[in-house]
């Protein structure tokens, strides 16, 4: 038995109180894959391949069991990694739900402008790529955010005090740590995309 959602530490939580000893036939996994769509209209059959599989055994796990359920993802095509749940949740948090949140934040904060049209209006290719991802399935997003809140807060609190030096900088006019921050953030970009 498998899952493929995207938080882990609830869910295995939720397998063994629901399978009792037979949570050992249980491996979390959750592919990297997918998109803004979703549902069947949203089926691809090459969607699994060259995309990562997150795997979080757990100790009651049978080896035989982890070792089928990484043959399954091998065949699809998948790029197997194994990880406790907790480091999923919290690498997650930090690169999956933070984003989405912050997308939805934006798009909220232009959607409630009083002059929201015309920011629609002129928005170009950037507002549309930061928040593409806010077309993404509310009633799922509120259940990740919920299920993974610990970490999500954790990276949310990280994320605001970045946001926090910036605005510092930008109301000192200092350019040269405005500079200084934009140009650590460019470079890891590029080193990430590499």
């Amino acid at each position: 038995v498998i899952d493929v959602g995207s938080t882990k530490s609830d869910v295995i939580a939720s397998a063994k109180a629901a399978l009792g000893e037979q949570v050992n036939q249980f491996v979390a996994c959750h592919p990297i894959a997918g998109g803004a769509q979703h549902g069947a209209l949203a089926a691809r059959k090459d969607l699994f391949v060259d995309r990562q599989v997150m795997i979080c055994p757990i100790p009651e796990n049978r080896l035989d069991v982890v070792n089928l359920i990484e043959e399954f993802w091998h065949r699809l095509g998948s790029l197997i990694f194994k990880m406790s749940a907790l480091e999923h949740d919290h690498i997650f948090a930090t690169v999956s739900h933070l984003p989405h949140l912050l997308s939805y934040a934006l798009m909220l904060q232009v959607a409630n402008a009083d002059d929201a049209d015309k920011k629609f209006t002129h928005a170009g290719a950037g507002f549309r790529d930061f928040t593409r991802i806010a077309a993404s399935s509310p009633e799922m997003w509120c259940d990740i955010t919920l299920a993974n809140r610990t970490a999500i807060l954790q990276e949310l609190d990280t994320y605001l005090q970045i946001v926090s030096h910036l605005k510092e900088s930008i109301v000192a006019e200092d350019r040269v740590t405005l500079e200084q921050l934009f140009t650590l953030a460019s470079i890891s970009r590029n080193r990430w995309q590499a």
